[in-house]
């Protein structure tokens, strides 16, 4: 127990090395999931990844309840690159401790996805906790003092020289800003990978941020399909001015098809400006209707003839 206790000591002052010589000394005296556990730690700690498989797997079959095990195997066939194997040990690992594993999950997945892509496949790959970012870069480095990554507020620089000694360059807009200071990257055999530490826990829809058309048509929108609402504007003015008093039929279907045929930003945008002015204000810009207040500093002159008053009253 003895050689044990040094290991685990020499191991949480990161003497990994040594730790591996005490363990290995703890468990030829007495083999236990404890001393197997703690050498399989150790080995991936110095890269040993096939002997931190071998002993990942001998502490499984001392107590294959605990996730601990599945977990260090899983990882050892990561760094390996037997990545459908490793995807299933992290799952069993989850299922016996759930959120243990699911970062190593996306990561397998992500991993799994890249080896189908053809040739010409992207630079990057992305996916997230809810706190970090991870960006896996599609490269491999010749060295770490050829490879410079800069990390900063709102963007991501990588220059990396590869294994064929050419140039790998990427730069990438932040779709939101993260703690410099508390991100990090690790050069790895086949690639590199960069963790940004998210300066709010939320869930990005993109890594980086939509890109918005300097001229005013498209309003800022999820939808993918472009509309240039200055003609749609246009259009609803001059049917307005066509529409006489006895056609509120024909204005009420007009409404109804800009409304049907919007995307989620114009739906709001004519709920909001709607409802919340008493039905005398109509928008479909969002982008403008979602700062307005028609309850109080914004409010619009009530039609002619017609006061405010509080619903009820």
């Amino acid at each position: 127990m003895e050689a044990l206790h040094r290991a685990n000591s020499l191991y949480m002052h990161d003497e990994f090395a040594e730790a591996v010589e005490l363990y290995e000394q703890a468990i030829n005296t007495e083999k236990s999931f404890e001393g197997l556990i703690g050498l399989s730690s150790a080995l991936l700690k110095t890269g040993q990844y096939k002997r931190a498989e071998e002993a990942a797997s001998a502490a499984i079959e001392i107590n294959p309840d605990n996730f601990i095990g599945f977990f260090r195997r899983a990882q050892s066939l990561f760094f390996q690159q037997q990545l459908q194997l490793a995807l299933q040990d992290f799952e069993a690992a989850e299922k016996l401790n759930v959120n243990a594993a699911g970062i190593w999950i996306r990561k397998c997945k992500v991993e799994i996805s890249n080896l189908v892509l053809p040739p010409g496949r992207d630079p990057y790959t992305w996916y997230q906790s809810d706190s970090h970012v991870f960006i896996v870069l599609n490269v491999k480095a010749r060295s770490s003092e050829e490879t410079k990554i800069e990390i900063a507020e709102n963007s991501l620089e990588a220059s990396v020289i590869n294994t064929n000694s050419a140039e790998f360059t990427v730069h990438i807009n932040l779709a939101r800003p993260v703690v410099k200071e508390e991100s990090s990257y690790k050069i790895l055999p086949t690639k590199i990978e960069i963790s940004l530490k998210k300066r709010e826990n939320s869930n990005w829809i993109d890594l980086e941020p939509q890109k918005i058309a300097e001229v005013r048509p498209s309003y800022p929108s999820s939808n993918k399909f472009k509309r240039d609402w200055n003609k749609i504007d246009k259009e609803l003015d001059q049917e307005l001015k066509k529409t006489k008093p006895e056609g509120d039929e024909a204005l009420n279907e007009l409404f109804k098809q800009i409304y049907e045929n919007g995307d989620e930003d114009t739906r709001r945008a004519m709920i909001k400006s709607f409802q919340t002015s008493g039905g005398t204000v109509l928008s479909t810009n969002w982008g403008e209707v979602r700062s307005k207040d028609y309850e109080g500093k914004d409010r619009p002159d009530p039609p002619k003839g017609q006061e405010w008053k509080k619903w009820g009253s």
